[in-house]
């Protein structure tokens, strides 16, 4: 027996990978960080945790990748996947 994909939790784990090396746009953030995971709670968790290290750190619009970003979303990818550490 095979184990379970799950779509949405591997979309979010790259889009974390993107995030990690500052490959993202406007339009991946607000695609992947302002929507909400229903029935994915370590997602929403991870989800929230980016956003709120974002705002931290001073994330814009003119600056999506503020100092430290990369680094964070690397920890909360291994969180998710330790195959990511």
């Amino acid at each position: 027996m095979t184990e379970r994909f799950d779509v949405t939790e591997y979309a979010f784990c790259k889009f974390l990978a993107r995030v990690r090396t500052g490959r993202f746009d406007a339009d991946d953030w607000q695609t992947f960080a302002e929507t909400e995971y229903v029935g994915y709670p370590h997602i929403e968790s991870a989800r929230k945790r980016l956003v709120q290290t974002a705002g931290w750190m001073g994330q814009s619009k003119e600056c999506l990748v503020p100092p430290g970003l990369p680094e964070a979303a690397q920890e909360i990818l291994v969180s998710l996947d330790p195959n990511y550490g």
